[in-house]
């Protein structure tokens, strides 16, 4: 399973986040400045759940130092969690979207040591990283981790892919 259907897997799974096609509560992003500043994007989240999950996982990043034989991508990652604030209580929003961020990071070590080989690659945290980001789209507030990770499984080699020109 790739990241982000697992990512999406876990916001259908979690009570406070129930994301459903009705009432949708995950969302797949390339950008961080779309999911914070994008005010488009922000009313989207107007008819959604009281808590979402956004995933901007790209792998797109930190290719193996060359010297290296055992190529493993290091990509980073950022999960989002937003809250949404009811009756103009933040303090209430800020604890849920934590304790979301909580039970996600619990939940992926939990994943991680499993023997069903559930990510595609074969995921492994390096580092995470928590930010709190406060307020977002004037009804939210939102926390964020910061997953730097690495793939047991390493790049190889395909002869096949390449025409042999030198000499």
């Amino acid at each position: 399973m790739d990241l982000n259907s697992y990512f999406e897997q876990l916001a259908i799974e979690h009570n406070e986040i129930q994301h459903t096609s009705e009432k949708p509560a995950f969302f797949r992003e390339y950008a961080s400045a779309r999911i914070l500043l994008d005010t488009n994007f922000h009313k989207n989240l107007r008819n959604c759940g009281n808590n979402i999950l956004i995933s901007q996982f790209n792998d797109d990043g930190n290719l193996p130092v060359p010297t290296n034989d055992f190529n493993r991508e290091n990509p980073i990652g950022t999960l989002y969690i937003f809250s949404r604030i009811l009756a103009s209580e933040i303090e209430d929003a800020r604890l849920t979207a934590k304790g979301i961020r909580d039970d996600i990071y619990a939940r992926l070590k939990r994943d991680m040591r499993s023997q069903d080989d559930i990510f595609e690659r074969g995921f492994q945290i390096e580092q995470i990283s928590p930010v709190t980001i406060g307020r977002v789209a004037d009804n939210f507030y939102g926390m964020s981790l910061n997953i730097s990770y690495s793939q047991k499984y390493t790049a190889v080699y395909d002869e096949s892919k390449w025409t042999d020109t030198i000499s």
